[in-house]
């Protein structure tokens, strides 16, 4: 498998370098905050770091034993926020009812903090199954304040969807609410300076 950085200033295709590596199929491709470097995970069960300019591999990230499902740069670019998807698998559900672990790396690829794991889920009447009530949605805010996620918490005629803030040292515990809605949220979409945000929910 290879990866390929476009551009417009170059040839028809618009094809300015090829980065060959992975051994698996890329899932994931994210830029540092400065477009210097990019890191790409794979189903090879590993996360690369790629000199953007040069098309450089400089450090695989190995030591993972499941696949790589995604992985970005914090905007300070001092940490990763990655998911992998783990063992066991099930003929019984898609991928998307895999088990799966959220974590947050170092620079230099030690696992500082698992965000969430979340068992295999064979359908609504698994006995795994939380229902939604799970964190979702990790995602680095532009401004540079942490991680947002959303979560399901509350009874079950009181429930709401917030959305959350996680600061460095991301101690789930220490999560700030953002906002909340009885409706379930679908997305959130930050401006760059964080002053606001866009979000979609389902009534």
């Amino acid at each position: 498998p290879q990866l390929f950085f476009v551009g417009k200033a170059t040839n028809d295709k618009g094809l300015i370098r090829t980065f060959t590596g992975h051994e698996g199929a890329v899932t994931s491709v994210a830029f540092s905050p400065n477009g210097r470097y990019a890191l790409s995970a794979s189903t090879d069960k590993t996360i690369k770091l790629w000199a953007v300019a040069k098309g450089k591999l400089i450090r695989t990230y190995k030591g993972h034993t499941d696949i790589i499902l995604s992985a970005a740069f914090s905007p300070d670019g001092r940490h990763v926020l990655a998911t992998v998807i783990e063992r066991p698998f099930s003929f019984r559900t898609a991928y998307r009812g895999f088990p799966r672990r959220t974590f947050i790396m170092d620079k230099q690829g030690a696992v500082l903090t698992t965000l969430n794991e979340r068992p295999l889920q064979e359908g609504r009447n698994s006995p795994n199954s939380n229902r939604g009530s799970e964190p979702r949605a990790f995602a680095w805010r532009p401004d540079g304040a942490g991680l947002s996620f959303l979560v399901r918490e509350g009874e079950d005629d009181e429930q709401s969807d917030r959305v959350m803030l996680l600061a460095a040292p991301f101690d789930m515990d220490q999560a700030q609410v953002v906002a909340e809605t009885e409706d379930r949220i679908n997305s959130i979409t930050y401006t760059m300076d964080g002053s606001g945000a866009f979000g979609s929910i389902s009534k």
